[in-house]
Protein backbone atom coordinates (compact mmCIF):
# COMPACT_ATOMS: atom_id res chain seq x y z
CA UNK A 1 0.00 0.00 0.00
CA UNK A 2 3.21 1.86 0.38
CA UNK A 3 3.84 2.01 -2.90
CA UNK A 4 0.31 3.56 -3.92
CA UNK A 5 0.66 6.57 -1.93
CA UNK A 6 4.43 7.39 -2.63
CA UNK A 7 4.51 6.82 -6.17
CA UNK A 8 1.84 9.52 -6.36
CA UNK A 9 3.85 12.18 -4.01
CA UNK A 10 7.19 11.37 -6.35
CA UNK A 11 5.12 12.39 -9.62
CA UNK A 12 3.90 15.56 -8.04
CA UNK A 13 7.42 16.56 -6.80
CA UNK A 14 8.70 15.68 -10.38
CA UNK A 15 6.20 17.69 -12.08
CA UNK A 16 6.86 20.33 -9.95
CA UNK A 17 10.06 20.68 -10.62
CA UNK A 18 9.92 20.34 -14.37
CA UNK A 19 7.62 22.85 -14.12
CA UNK A 20 10.33 25.25 -12.45
CA UNK A 21 12.15 24.70 -15.30
CA UNK A 22 10.02 25.27 -18.44
CA UNK A 23 7.95 28.06 -16.88
CA UNK A 24 8.90 30.86 -19.73
CA UNK A 25 9.35 27.57 -22.34
CA UNK A 26 6.41 26.32 -24.86
CA UNK A 27 7.09 22.70 -24.03
CA UNK A 28 4.44 20.59 -22.91
CA UNK A 29 3.73 18.23 -20.19
CA UNK A 30 1.31 16.20 -18.59
CA UNK A 31 0.66 14.07 -15.13
CA UNK A 32 -2.41 11.61 -15.44
CA UNK A 33 -3.91 8.67 -14.05
CA UNK A 34 -5.08 5.93 -16.61
CA UNK A 35 -6.61 3.34 -16.90
CA UNK A 36 -5.43 -0.03 -18.18
CA UNK A 37 -3.59 1.45 -21.44
CA UNK A 38 0.34 1.44 -21.73
CA UNK A 39 0.92 0.02 -17.96
CA UNK A 40 -1.46 -3.62 -17.99
CA UNK A 41 -3.67 -2.42 -15.26
CA UNK A 42 -3.69 1.43 -14.01
CA UNK A 43 -1.20 4.00 -13.46
CA UNK A 44 -0.04 6.97 -12.39
CA UNK A 45 1.97 8.86 -15.72
CA UNK A 46 3.97 11.97 -16.55
CA UNK A 47 4.65 13.25 -20.54
CA UNK A 48 7.07 15.62 -21.42
CA UNK A 49 8.31 17.23 -24.66
CA UNK A 50 11.65 16.72 -26.07
CA UNK A 51 12.04 19.97 -27.94
CA UNK A 52 10.29 23.60 -26.95
CA UNK A 53 7.04 22.51 -28.86
CA UNK A 54 3.47 21.32 -27.93
CA UNK A 55 3.80 18.54 -30.54
CA UNK A 56 6.27 16.25 -32.04
CA UNK A 57 8.43 14.10 -30.14
CA UNK A 58 8.16 13.43 -26.72
CA UNK A 59 7.93 10.47 -23.99
CA UNK A 60 6.67 9.30 -20.56
CA UNK A 61 7.27 6.98 -17.93
CA UNK A 62 4.34 5.61 -15.51
CA UNK A 63 3.82 3.83 -12.54
CA UNK A 64 1.02 0.86 -11.50
CA UNK A 65 0.65 -0.96 -8.85
CA UNK A 66 -2.10 -3.66 -7.50
CA UNK A 67 -2.51 -5.68 -4.32
CA UNK A 68 -5.26 -7.41 -2.77
CA UNK A 69 -5.34 -10.10 -0.40
CA UNK A 70 -8.24 -12.57 -0.97
CA UNK A 71 -9.35 -15.92 0.83
CA UNK A 72 -9.32 -18.59 -1.19
CA UNK A 73 -10.55 -22.08 -0.04
CA UNK A 74 -13.07 -24.28 0.20
CA UNK A 75 -17.26 -24.30 1.66
CA UNK A 76 -17.60 -27.83 3.47
CA UNK A 77 -20.86 -29.11 4.34
CA UNK A 78 -21.50 -31.77 6.63
CA UNK A 79 -24.00 -32.35 9.29
CA UNK A 80 -23.42 -29.79 12.00
CA UNK A 81 -23.72 -26.78 9.29
CA UNK A 82 -20.61 -26.61 7.25
CA UNK A 83 -17.62 -24.74 7.72
CA UNK A 84 -14.71 -23.02 5.58
CA UNK A 85 -11.41 -24.15 5.00
CA UNK A 86 -9.02 -22.02 3.57
CA UNK A 87 -5.91 -19.47 3.14
CA UNK A 88 -4.87 -15.47 2.57
CA UNK A 89 -3.92 -15.19 -1.05
CA UNK A 90 -1.73 -12.49 -1.54
CA UNK A 91 -1.63 -11.07 -5.31
CA UNK A 92 0.25 -7.87 -6.64
CA UNK A 93 1.29 -6.28 -9.82
CA UNK A 94 3.66 -3.79 -10.44
CA UNK A 95 5.03 -2.17 -13.30
CA UNK A 96 7.03 0.42 -14.94
CA UNK A 97 6.44 1.82 -18.39
CA UNK A 98 8.71 3.64 -20.39
CA UNK A 99 7.70 5.60 -23.84
CA UNK A 100 8.36 7.62 -26.71
CA UNK A 101 5.60 9.22 -28.65
CA UNK A 102 4.64 11.69 -31.82
CA UNK A 103 2.27 14.22 -31.11
CA UNK A 104 0.27 15.40 -34.47
CA UNK A 105 -2.59 18.14 -34.82
CA UNK A 106 -3.85 21.42 -34.36
CA UNK A 107 -5.28 23.41 -31.29
CA UNK A 108 -6.43 21.26 -28.23
CA UNK A 109 -6.68 18.13 -30.25
CA UNK A 110 -3.85 15.64 -31.28
CA UNK A 111 -2.89 12.07 -32.24
CA UNK A 112 -0.35 10.06 -30.32
CA UNK A 113 1.45 7.37 -31.62
CA UNK A 114 4.47 5.84 -29.91
CA UNK A 115 6.11 2.55 -28.48
CA UNK A 116 7.78 1.64 -25.71
CA UNK A 117 8.41 -1.12 -23.25
CA UNK A 118 6.31 -2.31 -20.08
CA UNK A 119 8.51 -3.56 -17.13
CA UNK A 120 6.48 -5.70 -14.88
CA UNK A 121 6.39 -8.44 -11.95
CA UNK A 122 3.19 -10.67 -10.51
CA UNK A 123 2.30 -12.81 -7.56
CA UNK A 124 -1.29 -14.69 -8.20
CA UNK A 125 -2.47 -12.89 -10.30
CA UNK A 126 -4.09 -13.44 -13.61
CA UNK A 127 -4.72 -11.43 -16.76
CA UNK A 128 -4.47 -13.89 -19.49
CA UNK A 129 -1.13 -14.33 -20.37
CA UNK A 130 0.18 -13.73 -17.51
CA UNK A 131 -0.58 -15.90 -14.32
CA UNK A 132 0.84 -15.53 -11.27
CA UNK A 133 1.84 -18.15 -9.07
CA UNK A 134 3.14 -18.12 -5.12
CA UNK A 135 6.92 -17.51 -6.92
CA UNK A 136 6.90 -13.60 -8.51
CA UNK A 137 6.39 -13.88 -12.48
CA UNK A 138 8.83 -10.81 -14.16
CA UNK A 139 8.79 -10.03 -18.20
CA UNK A 140 9.10 -6.92 -20.09
CA UNK A 141 6.99 -6.42 -22.52
CA UNK A 142 6.58 -4.17 -25.80
CA UNK A 143 3.88 -2.07 -25.85
CA UNK A 144 2.53 0.71 -28.71
CA UNK A 145 -0.06 3.26 -28.32
CA UNK A 146 -2.33 4.98 -30.73
CA UNK A 147 -4.22 7.31 -29.00
CA UNK A 148 -6.35 10.36 -28.71
CA UNK A 149 -5.25 13.59 -27.14
CA UNK A 150 -7.29 16.31 -26.17
CA UNK A 151 -6.25 19.75 -24.02
CA UNK A 152 -9.29 21.12 -22.32
CA UNK A 153 -9.32 24.90 -21.04
CA UNK A 154 -8.57 24.91 -17.64
CA UNK A 155 -5.47 23.00 -17.97
CA UNK A 156 -7.67 19.17 -18.11
CA UNK A 157 -5.82 16.40 -20.33
CA UNK A 158 -7.76 13.60 -21.53
CA UNK A 159 -5.89 10.73 -23.31
CA UNK A 160 -7.97 7.14 -24.96
CA UNK A 161 -7.18 4.92 -27.85
CA UNK A 162 -5.49 1.51 -28.30
CA UNK A 163 -2.45 0.38 -26.52
CA UNK A 164 -1.53 -3.47 -27.63
CA UNK A 165 1.09 -5.10 -26.26
CA UNK A 166 3.75 -8.16 -27.23
CA UNK A 167 5.86 -10.09 -25.35
CA UNK A 168 6.48 -13.68 -23.74
CA UNK A 169 4.38 -14.63 -20.85
CA UNK A 170 3.59 -18.05 -19.05
CA UNK A 171 2.78 -20.02 -22.34
CA UNK A 172 5.34 -18.11 -25.23
CA UNK A 173 5.15 -15.43 -27.24
CA UNK A 174 2.03 -13.39 -27.14
CA UNK A 175 0.10 -10.45 -29.21
CA UNK A 176 -2.72 -8.84 -27.33
CA UNK A 177 -4.26 -6.51 -29.47
CA UNK A 178 -7.59 -5.66 -27.38
CA UNK A 179 -5.79 -3.46 -24.75
CA UNK A 180 -7.42 -0.24 -24.79
CA UNK A 181 -6.48 2.76 -22.43
CA UNK A 182 -8.94 6.02 -21.13
CA UNK A 183 -6.67 8.45 -18.94
CA UNK A 184 -7.26 12.06 -16.95
CA UNK A 185 -4.69 14.60 -15.49
CA UNK A 186 -3.12 17.56 -15.99
CA UNK A 187 -1.35 19.52 -18.59
CA UNK A 188 1.23 22.25 -18.19
CA UNK A 189 4.08 23.94 -19.90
Amino acid sequence: MKQIIIIPIILLLFSAFAQAQDENEGRANAIYFEGYGNSLYYSVNYDTRFQNTQKGFGGSIGLGAFQNIRNEGTWIDNSTGGSFVGRNVNSNFYSATLMANYLWGKGPHSLEVGAGAVFFTARNFGYGFVRGDEKQFRSIFGTMSMMYRLHLPKSIFLRAGWTPFFGTGNDGFVFIPYQFGLGIGYAFN
